[in-house]
């Protein structure tokens, strides 16, 4: 692939627990610049009191703490254990995040190399159609477990949202990155990943 006129735009999902935001961070450290899907959302709801409005109304006011914020965790017991919940709450974020994602990538300057749109839901919403190529972590089961545990989670909660995640989009990517391996193999592949895409030195 020969230099690029315009930033190339990365599209990087994959399961929770599979490294999505330590091969994001990887990217930065190689010059792209970075979306952060999960980043946006906390801010949408932060200035949008109708999403969170319609949260409440669908799912209930338990769900909104004291502090008037989504009680994300107490949500997300809920969806990841009853894919119509999922399903609910997705119809109603998705849009205004997509909307969100779109408006961030007309501020990327002409002059960077690459764009990474790091989201869990860069295919259920619709974004790699704004992608020139999509990367796709994975890691085994019980790995991302582990990880969601050390980040605050229980075994159980943590177990929930792994099934809860059937969809193995590899078929879907451009190139798909394995984090069950070690710091220094992840970081090898990113730099692969990178020259494949950009190239130059990674």
């Amino acid at each position: 692939m020969g230099p690029p006129t315009r930033p190339v735009k990365i599209g990087l999902t994959g399961g929770t627990g599979t490294g999505k935001s330590t091969v994001a961070r990887m990217f930065a450290d190689l010059g792209a610049a970075t979306i952060d899907a999960d980043e946006l959302f906390h801010g949408l709801l932060a200035r949008s009191p109708n999403l969170l409005r319609q949260i409440a109304q669908t799912f209930g006011t338990q769900y909104i703490g004291a502090n008037g914020a989504l009680d994300r965790r107490a949500l997300g017991k809920l969806v990841f254990g009853n894919p119509e919940a999922l399903e609910r709450l997705n119809a109603i974020t998705h849009g205004p995040l997509l909307v969100e994602i779109e408006q961030r990538l007309a501020q990327v300057p002409p002059t960077a190399r690459a764009l990474v749109i790091e989201a869990a839901v860069l295919f259920e919403m619709g974004a790699q159609a704004l992608c020139d190529v999509v990367v796709v972590t994975v890691a085994r089961p019980e790995t991302r477990v582990q990880r969601l545990v050390t980040k605050g989670l229980t075994q159980q909660e943590a177990w929930q949202r792994v099934r809860a995640q059937t969809r193995d989009w590899r078929a879907d990517a451009t190139y798909v990155i394995d984090t069950d391996v070690s710091l220094a193999g992840v970081r090898k592949r990113v730099a692969e990943v990178w020259r494949s895409i950009v190239g130059g030195e990674g």
